[in-house]
């Protein structure tokens, strides 16, 4: 009789310890914690500051719920693996997740335009795209109630980053961007938080923002 109670007793917890498991599969962005409130806090009122939050399309809605999210670990955790699924990563791949941050943010958004998905951040770069040098010398300025990805680029190489632009205020530009850094030191590539910071265009820079790719609802 007590062993049967125990056996009972054992597959209870084995139940418990499996649906724990599966609601944290499910749902990994509610489940997270890793989360830096301070920054959070600052970052939201000097977005409200920039602009009408009000009023903002919906992935920058999306985007602004997670910013001061931090990664668990370098380019891992539950946070990670649930943006990087829009790019159809699979979970522990430890993929540098700035571009995977801008894709579920647009799929959760129902964005059409770009319509691809990728976990690289050059390959948001599309025809239509602006070249950042453009607009920094030749006269293109970007179109006013637009919405726009910043891509970056670093050196030659086919690596960069990318993040979704808030507003741009004279040569200052306001990104919200998926494991980006806090300050100007340390891998800004690789910064492991959802953060809003300004940007410039510095076109002779290795790590550089080189385009500007509109982002567009069914089609407008």
């Amino acid at each position: 009789m007590k062993q049967s109670k125990k056996r009972i007793w054992l597959i209870l917890v084995i139940c418990f310890v499996l649906a724990s498991s599966l609601v944290q599969a499910l749902s990994p962005s509610s489940q997270y914690k890793n989360i830096d409130y301070k920054y959070r806090g600052k970052s939201l009122t000097l977005a409200s500051q920039l602009c009408d939050t009000n009023k903002l399309p919906l992935h920058l809605t999306h985007a602004m719920r997670y910013i001061g999210y931090r990664e668990y670990k370098n380019n891992s955790g539950n946070f990670v693996d649930w943006l990087l699924e829009s790019c159809n990563i699979k979970p522990g791949s430890h993929a540098s997740w700035c571009a995977g941050f801008v894709s579920k943010m647009m799929d959760l958004a129902k964005v059409t335009s770009p319509s691809k998905r990728t976990a690289l951040a050059q390959g948001y770069r599309t025809k239509e795209s602006i070249k950042a040098r453009d607009v920094k010398f030749g006269g293109v300025k970007l179109k006013q109630n637009t919405w726009y990805l910043v891509i970056w680029q670093k050196g030659t190489t086919s690596f960069g980053h990318i993040g979704f632009l808030l507003i741009h205020n004279n040569n200052y530009y306001y990104v919200i961007e998926g494991n980006g850094a806090t300050g100007t030191s340390g891998d800004q590539s690789n910064g492991g938080m959802v953060v809003l910071r300004s940007r410039r265009i510095e076109p002779n820079a290795y790590f550089r923002i080189t385009w500007f790719t509109e982002i567009k609802y069914n089609g407008t």
